[in-house]
């Protein structure tokens, strides 16, 4: 019966959040206790009120008479608004049963079950393949907003005080399943998240500023490690984030741009490139081979934020036209693609080194700030870090990735003790030899060998006659 192909039909669409199912079933097993009658021929019917004793409900109920006149006077507004579907898709031959169906978690018993009778008696399917409901806007309280009570938060006050995508950032934070709450206060952690990765992407721009792909484009094999590794992050991301915004769970897709741009961008990656990309020579392979992977990463990260951080990241992408990394994107971001897949992927191998070295790292990271308390040091670029283990297999480690650290940890020199250690690994930080470089601020034995260049080491000096004779 029809009954029986609702419940049948409800079970083969989608639902975010998943409860909404439920609650439609239910509503579906109370049809039993009523009586609906459904249209049997499009349109073409008149409708009698007759009281209906089934059931001994005495409810009022409706039956057809087929071949008569189309009614044009409105019966009830959810009938009209219930059969949408048929107006706005198949009288104007767009796809039906529609994509997406949103509306507030009230519309359970309206606007949702409404359409889905007629399109099942007319044609035998619900009239959408997912249902997505959501909450109702409250006061920081959790309060219904209302101008007597002076709580209401207009959109357009947002807008006009912090910018669109300020107010479109907060909606995408919110757990939109549940009721959410507004104020001034809570708008703060949006803000705050739009500054970070506003700017992360500011950052990235500046560094591409002397970057052609037609010209300086480093080939993924011939890609730093530190490097590769990112792109194998940036895969994962895109991966992440598609899987969310299918699933309309944008809270999750915005985290996990922010946490790639915090924790693996800002954090790590622009961190520990600061000294390739600013000390070594202009076409230097380390150099290039940053701004080939930071020219992938922002443009990403931009397609990726563009569904939430509409106008911002349509200005950036103006903004990178200009350079000559972006001469060849489309005119604007809502006219290119999210990528599939990041460009290379470098295999576990590599992502593991990484990871291993990023949980080292955050030790080492940890001494350098307890040291700077105590005043050994004052930047970490003025110390020398001291490995102590026990373990056998953590030496191995760090004597192979000894040469990475001081640009991983933005340190002047990295040693492993031969001192015996009670623990498998222990960070000592000491001041760093010799004197301070002036252009790459790091510490070295060399500096002031060089009489025409006194206050430069042997490694900024090389740059900085290379640079000359190529100008």
């Amino acid at each position: 019966d029809i009954l029986s192909s609702i419940r049948e039909s409800l079970h083969e669409n989608n639902f975010s959040p998943g409860i909404g199912q439920e609650v439609l079933l239910s509503l579906q097993r109370l049809m039993n206790k009523f009586c609906s009658l459904l249209s049997m021929n499009e349109w073409q019917i008149i409708l009698e009120i007759i009281q209906c004793c089934y059931y001994g409900c005495r409810q009022w109920m409706l039956t057809l008479q087929i071949h008569q006149r189309k009614e044009t006077d409105i019966l009830d507004v959810w009938f009209d608004s219930g059969v949408s579907w048929n107006a706005v898709l198949k009288q104007r031959g767009i796809k039906y049963p529609a994509s997406l169906y949103l509306e507030g978690s009230d519309q359970h018993r309206g606007w949702f079950q409404t359409s889905l009778i007629p399109s099942m008696a007319l044609h035998n399917k619900a009239p959408y393949e997912k249902v997505l409901t959501h909450g109702f806007v409250l006061d920081h309280n959790g309060k219904a907003m209302h101008k007597s009570l002076g709580n209401v938060v207009s959109p357009h006050d947002v807008i006009n005080k912090y910018g669109a995508d300020i107010l479109r950032l907060w909606v995408s934070l919110a757990d939109y399943t549940e009721d959410i709450r507004l104020s001034e206060e809570i708008l703060g952690t949006a803000i705050d998240t739009y500054r970070k990765l506003r700017n992360t992407i500011r950052y990235g721009l500046g560094n591409l500023f002397d970057y052609n792909p037609k010209k300086h484009k480093i080939s993924s094999d011939n890609l730093t490690e530190m490097d590769k590794y990112m792109l194998n992050k940036l895969d994962t991301l895109i991966t992440d984030v598609k899987k969310s915004y299918d699933g309309y769970q944008f809270r999750k897709a915005v985290r996990q741009i922010t946490d790639f741009c915090i924790l693996d961008l800002s954090s790590f990656l622009l961190d520990s490139s600061k000294d390739r990309l600013y000390t070594l020579g202009t076409d230097a392979p380390e150099r290039r081979s940053a701004q080939t992977v930071l020219d992938e990463i922002v443009k990403t990260i931009l397609l990726l934020l563009a569904p939430v951080l509409s106008f911002t990241t349509e200005e950036a992408w103006q903004e990178l036209k200009k350079l000559p990394c972006g001469k060849d994107l489309e005119e604007s971001i809502f006219l290119a693609k999210i990528p599939q897949k990041a460009s290379y992927h470098a295999g576990t191998d590599i992502e593991d080194k990484w990871d291993k070295i990023r949980a080292i790292r955050l030790k080492v990271l940890k001494a350098l700030e307890e040291a700077r308390e105590k005043k050994i040091i004052g930047s970490s670029s003025a110390a020398k870090v001291l490995f102590k283990t026990n373990d056998t297999e953590t030496k191995k480690f760090l004597e192979s990735t000894l040469p990475l650290w001081s640009e991983v940890a933005i340190i002047s020199e990295a040693l492993i003790s031969d001192t015996h250690s009670d623990n498998p690994l222990e960070v000592e930080v000491l001041n760093a030899e010799g004197d301070k470089c002036d252009r790459c601020w790091r510490w070295h034995k060399d500096v002031g060998e060089n009489k025409e260049h006194p206050d430069v080491c042997g490694r900024c000096l090389n740059v900085i006659k290379k640079e000359k004779s190529l100008t």
